[in-house]
C-alpha cells in the first residue's frame, strides 16, 4: 500500500512539474489566457448573411452558442436583432415558420410563460459553421 501511494505521490509531482513549466514558459496567467466571446455584431460581419432567414438563423447559433441556452422565443429573437441594430422583420412568427419549414429550428418545449420555444437544429448549426456554402456537409 505504501509503494503505491509512493507512485502516485511521484507521478502527481511530475505531473505538476510539467504543468509549471508549461505555464512559466508562456510567461502568462489564466486570466489572460480566456478568450473574449466574440459580440453579436462581429458573428453576423463574420458569418454574412443575405437573406432574413440566414440573419434570424445567424443570431440563433450566436445566442444558443455564446449565452448558454438551449432555446429561445420568438421575444428572444426580436430582443436580438434590436441588440444587433438590424432591420425589425414584419412577421417574426412567419420567418420563425420558414425557418422551420426549412428544417432549421425544431420546436422545443414551451417556456415558463408558456410561450413556444425553439432550438436550432445540427443542419441550422452546420449551414452557419460553413457560412452558408449549402454543398458542404459540416464534419
Amino acid at each position: 500500500m505504501t509503494k503505491d501511494i509512493e507512485i502516485r505521490v511521484a507521478d502527481l509531482e511530475n505531473r505538476l512539474t510539467a504543468l509549471e513549466k508549461d505555464f512559466h514558459a508562456g510567461n502568462s496567467s489564466p486570466k489572460s489566457d480566456k478568450k473574449r466571446n466574440q459580440s453579436l455584431n462581429e458573428f453576423l460581419l463574420e458569418k454574412n448573411p443575405t437573406t432574413a432567414i440566414d440573419s434570424v438563423l445567424v443570431i440563433t447559433v450566436y445566442h444558443e452558442r455564446f449565452s448558454g441556452v438551449n432555446s429561445f422565443s420568438a421575444n428572444d429573437i426580436l430582443d436580438l436583432i434590436r441588440k444587433a441594430k438590424q432591420k425589425k422583420p414584419k412577421n417574426i412568427n412567419d420567418l420563425i415558420n420558414k425557418t422551420i419549414g426549412k428544417g432549421y429550428f425544431e420546436e422545443d418545449k414551451a417556456g415558463e410563460d408558456g410561450k413556444k420555444r425553439w432550438h436550432v437544429t445540427s443542419s441550422g448549426i452546420a449551414l452557419v459553421d460553413n457560412n452558408f456554402n449549402r454543398n458542404e456537409k459540416n464534419s
